[in-house]
């Protein structure tokens, strides 16, 4: 008896589950007939052989692979862009010229005050001899007593 029980139950699964999917594949036939009754318009040609470009535009930032900062060893303003961004450069190759008016003017300020120290020192090479010579002309005055021992010794101080 469970026997029976056990396969009427499972012929009734069977018979459920196999209406369900009757159900589906009728509902969706019936819509395939619908699509099929429209009829489309369709260009034939002949098979040839042909390259096919695909175009596409993108926006975005691109990055270099590297890339170098540069800047100037000095402050100072541009006067003139040799170079435009992106453009190639060789080692050495001169990018921009600044503005040297300021620097030639520091330049010949600095020519200046060593042409005035320079002349400060032959002055003071010069007072340097005449002091030497007063002070040997004092020694050989006090070697003979004409002159006297501060006269010797000022000269001394001053050498």
């Amino acid at each position: 008896m469970k026997k029976v029980l056990f396969v009427v139950i499972v012929v009734a699964i069977a018979g459920a589950f196999g209406w369900q999917v009757y159900r589906k594949a009728s509902s969706s036939g019936s819509a395939r007939t619908r699509r099929g009754a429209a009829s489309v318009a369709v260009e034939v040609e002949p098979v040839r052989k042909t390259t096919i470009r695909d175009v596409a535009q993108f926006t975005g930032s691109l990055l270099p692979r590297s890339y170098f900062v540069v800047a100037p060893k000095i402050a100072g303003q541009l006067e003139e862009l040799l170079v435009n961004i992106g453009d190639w450069v060789q080692p050495n190759q001169l990018l921009a010229r600044l503005d040297d008016d300021e620097y030639d003017q520091q330049f010949k300020q600095a020519q200046a005050e060593l042409e005035v120290m320079q002349a400060s020192v032959s002055e003071c090479l010069s007072t340097l001899e005449v002091a030497k010579r007063e002070y040997e002309r004092a020694q050989t005055l006090r070697q003979t007593k004409v002159a006297s021992e501060s006269e010797l010794d000022e000269a001394e101080a001053r050498y």
